[in-house]
């Protein structure tokens, strides 16, 4: 999607370089991506822009807003969000995520990242980038939150009774009251959960605090594996993990990352394939 793991791909005379800021080039890719039965589209994102800009194109637009107008294209097509734990607040994370589910008729997912680029600091107002063991146990935490606020009604908190006047149970709809170390959150959500129960949550970092993080909290791990022993090896490893945080080791889904060119012949594939190599210089 933006800008895709050819980097240098719009350097191909048949490519716009502009396309990465085109709404109507992604919505005739999802519409493919719909069409061929694909699950779900992934966009990554960052918050600064970082030097690749003069080479490539940077990050792109902000995922929350194109993904969301991307899901009133389709029907069926999900929708993974990268959001980043390091520069959001829970509380609105929780609520923009919950909003876009109620949106898309449970189709939305957030992708969480701690975001390692030291750039985004000096736009969230710090002097410096929290370093990785702090970045991971505010993501923690931050994950605590979420999924507390997205868990804070109960069934059956909406009556909507018009022959009583009642519309809601204020018994079934708890106060988070968090009070840690890196938030203070009260709660609830204005809403109740959407038609999945809550947002999917996808973690694709794998370094050991990322995996940790995906055993404790992620439904989807999204990972590269160049071999199928090493996507066994890593399916297993994260599945014991899971385990080991208490959680069903058949519930955790592992996306592998791949690459398809699609021709008409295998020999058209390849070419594709190199033509697309040569651009990175």
């Amino acid at each position: 999607m933006t800008p895709g793991h050819f980097r240098y791909a719009w350097r191909l005379p048949h490519r716009d370089p502009l396309a990465y800021l085109d709404i109507d080039h992604f919505a005739r890719l999802v519409r493919i991506a719909e069409d061929a039965k694909i699950d779900a589209v992934f966009l990554g994102d960052g918050p600064a822009l970082r030097g690749e800009i003069e080479d490539a194109p940077g990050t792109g637009l902000d995922p929350l807003v194109l993904l969301g107008h991307l899901a009133a294209l389709t029907s069926s097509l999900g929708v993974v969000i990268t959001s980043s734990t390091t520069y959001n607040s829970p509380y609105n994370l929780a609520r923009r995520f919950q909003a876009l589910d109620h949106v898309t008729r449970g189709r939305a997912a957030v992708n969480i990242v701690t975001t390692g680029t030291p750039a985004a600091a000096a736009n969230f107002g710090l002097s410096q980038h929290p370093s990785r063991e702090d970045r991971y146990r505010r993501a923690h935490e931050f994950l605590d939150v979420v999924t507390g606020l997205w868990d804070g009604w109960d069934p059956g908190a909406i009556v909507a009774d018009k022959a009583t006047g009642r519309y809601g149970v204020p018994e079934k709809i708890r106060r988070l009251d968090h009070e840690g170390e890196f938030f203070a959150v009260a709660g609830p959500l204005p809403v109740p959960a959407g038609s999945q129960g809550r947002p999917v949550i996808v973690q694709a970092g794998g370094s050991e605090g990322g995996l940790s993080l995906a055993a404790r909290y992620a439904d989807v791990v999204f990972t590269v594996a160049q071999t199928v022993e090493k996507a066994v090896a890593f399916r297993a490893d994260i599945r014991a993990r899971a385990a080991a945080a208490g959680r069903s080791l058949r519930s955790r889904w592992a996306w592998w990352c791949w690459s398809p060119r699609r021709r008409r012949r295998r020999r058209c594939a390849r070419r594709s394939c190199m033509r697309h190599c040569r651009s990175i210089r």
